[in-house]
């Protein structure tokens, strides 16, 4: 048996650096104290948020078919069945049975765009911001 090695050599890409389309967008100043501690809530739910869906998965387990779960014989949380099905993991799963229950539907859908293009003063208070952390919590700059 022959073995064929080949070495790959690296090579370097120069990028050129895209330029920051919100570089003049409004800025305002924020309390560097806030801004601190909105981080540290934002890490700290994130952990418990991980620790309760550990958890949740431990009490799932526990509860295996009941639809129901007691702590010293008081009934503290349910896992009941709902009416709804997960139809994209039915659909993954037996894409040949579920092909005969797919059925064409015509909507009407609203036109955002065109709304906001024929009247951007209505639209104006409605658009949707996005609220997010861009500089790493752990930055010891600011």
């Amino acid at each position: 048996m022959t073995v064929n090695m080949t070495s790959v050599v690296a090579r370097e890409e120069t990028m050129m650096p895209i330029p920051d389309p919100y570089a003049n967008e409004p800025t305002a100043e924020v309390d560097a104290y806030n801004y601190t501690k909105w981080c540290e809530a934002m890490d700290a739910a994130s952990k418990w948020h991980k620790e309760a869906d550990r958890i949740r998965e431990l009490l799932e387990k526990q509860l295996s078919g009941a639809h129901a779960g007691t702590v010293n014989g008081k009934k503290v949380l349910t896992n009941r069945p709902q009416r709804k099905y997960a139809g994209a993991a039915i659909r993954r799963a037996y894409p040949d049975v579920a092909e005969h229950f797919i059925k064409k539907v015509v909507l009407d859908e609203f036109q955002v765009d065109d709304f906001v293009s024929a009247h951007p003063d209505l639209a104006e208070p409605y658009r949707i911001r996005s609220f997010r952390m861009v500089v790493d919590p752990g930055d010891d700059t600011l």
